[in-house]
């Protein structure tokens, strides 16, 4: 595999081995370029897996100055930025979807700014189709990331992009660096 696949439905897929915080956090910031209006990145990975270092990177990206949280008790932050609002959820906590639902969500998310959903599959069900998905595998320091992203067909134009940009591309399967063996 190349770190490119196509998916079902118009879906796309890119797949990245990220070796450090840094680099995740690089990884968000790129990613946010390509945001619009609107969008929803579910995000799912186990704890401690790297999600909220690749939402600092998304809202580095966007332009955010505030210092971004890890939402778990408050279970939503607001943050504001020069081109879009994110809004960041955490559903760890929530008992159920109408507690998620009590958050206001249905006014939000898919309609206003970025919406990034941490422990995304506890309120899957309630979340658009038309979404990004960002699963993370991997944890510990010294544990490189496999970052799965799939979503709509923005993400073949992105895939262009990083292949002219060499820390990127170093992040993508096939590249001398990649490692992961049973994940190419």
């Amino acid at each position: 595999m190349n770190g490119w696949q196509r998916q079902a439905a118009g879906q796309e897929q890119l797949v990245f081995r990220i070796p450090d915080e840094s680099a995740m956090r690089q990884l968000g910031a790129r990613f946010a370029a390509w945001l619009r209006e609107g969008d929803v990145v579910a995000l799912y990975g186990s704890l401690g897996a790297g999600k909220t270092v690749f939402v600092r990177g998304v809202a580095q990206g966007l332009g955010v100055e505030q210092p971004v949280r890890s939402p778990t008790f408050t279970l939503l932050h607001i943050y504001p930025g020069p081109r879009l609002t994110m809004y960041h959820f955490d559903a760890y906590r929530l008992q159920s979807l109408a507690e998620w639902y009590a958050l206001g969500t249905e006014e939000v998310v898919g309609n206003r700014g970025v919406s990034l959903i941490e422990w995304a599959e506890r309120v899957e069900s309630a979340l658009p189709q038309d979404r990004f998905n960002v699963k993370v595998e991997g944890v510990g320091e010294a544990s490189p990331r496999r970052v799965q992203i799939t979503g709509e067909q923005r993400l073949a134009q992105w895939r262009v992009q990083l292949q002219d940009d060499p820390q990127a591309r170093a992040w993508l399967p096939g590249s001398p660096d990649h490692g992961f063996p049973g994940h190419e």
